[in-house]
């Protein structure tokens, strides 16, 4: 995934359709379903477990620390 789509991936992830993340909270249920969920609709040619484990190497084991700890 280049930079660009990777920013794109985290916006949605951090919203509505993901994580919802506001001041106040964010929605994580430990695991990575928003994550299969936003590749499979927006970037059906992503290896999604290649990607999971990419984030995983960064520090991202669900989805709420892909937002939080993940760089690209």
């Amino acid at each position: 995934m280049k930079k660009e789509e990777f920013d794109k991936f985290y916006n949605i992830l951090a919203g509505e359709e993901g994580c919802n993340v506001t001041d106040q909270c964010c929605i994580c249920h430990s695991d990575h379903r928003f994550t299969k969920k936003i590749l499979r609709k927006y970037f059906p040619k992503e290896d999604v477990n290649k990607f999971i484990a990419w984030c995983k190497s960064k520090g991202g084991y669900c989805d709420c620390e892909i937002i939080f700890n993940v760089e690209y």
